[in-house]
């Protein structure tokens, strides 16, 4: 299953970005709201490390994505619904991020899927794996 998924946003990612990394200035930024503080902040630190190890690796190795280097914004939410909610309309709306990527946990994640998914106007996309 993990690899069907993993495959599926290989696929995915390489037909959506080219037109999209090329519109990008030097960086592509990655939106991201976690746990960093509170009782849950382990699930958020751990995943933002895996990530951040992977993305330094594609960075250094292979000159980033399109020659632009891909860097994540981290947000803190607490593991509160109602910040994750206010995170990702900054990251949306205020920083025009569109790749949303390693939003940890059922009840944040389903506080912003109806911001998202209204008519997806804001064309942001959520990943996870």
């Amino acid at each position: 299953m993990m690899l069907k998924r993993i495959l599926f946003l290989f696929i995915f990612l390489g037909l959506t970005l080219p037109s999209w990394a090329a519109s990008q200035k030097d960086t592509i930024y990655l939106g991201m709201s976690a746990a960093f503080t509170g009782p849950n902040a382990v699930l958020g630190i751990e995943l933002y490390r895996g990530s951040f190890a992977y993305l330094e690796k594609i960075n250094q190795e292979q000159k980033g994505l399109y020659g632009k280097k891909i860097k994540i914004l981290t947000y803190d939410d607490k593991y509160e619904p109602e910040l994750t909610l206010q995170n990702t309309f900054e990251l949306v709306d205020e920083k025009k991020i569109i790749w949303l990527f390693d939003y940890v946990g059922t009840p944040t994640v389903n506080r912003i899927l109806p911001y998202l998914s209204i008519d997806n106007q804001h064309g942001a996309f959520l990943f996870f794996l």
